[in-house]
């Protein structure tokens, strides 16, 4: 699992366009859980998303999951998969897509 960083504000689409550019492709909910269990610090620096797995809240948005948190603390939340300011403090977390 790849965590990829563009330095600029992006919308979810030119994300995910830039991650199919690159030959990968957005990081699931289990592998989500995964970074957050054997790689616990990185949440702690960096906000972690996972595009691969998208549902619709009550609220009828479509939201992913990403891993966040501070020194005390690690969170799981759920963002809105439709953004257009994910900016600089984000980072994708991403698989190489197989052959």
């Amino acid at each position: 699992i790849y965590l990829k960083h563009f330095d600029k504000t992006m919308s979810t689409k030119e994300v995910l366009g830039e991650l199919d550019k690159q030959g990968f492709r957005p990081a699931n909910i289990s592998e989500c859980l995964t970074i957050g269990e054997k790689h616990s610090n990185v949440q702690r620096k960096f906000r972690t998303v996972f595009l691969g797995s998208v549902w619709v809240s009550p609220a009828d948005n479509l939201v992913c999951p990403f891993l966040n948190g501070d020194d005390s603390e690690r969170y799981l939340y759920l963002g809105f998969f439709e953004n257009d300011n994910w900016d600089t403090d984000y980072r994708f977390a991403a698989v190489r897509k197989s052959a």
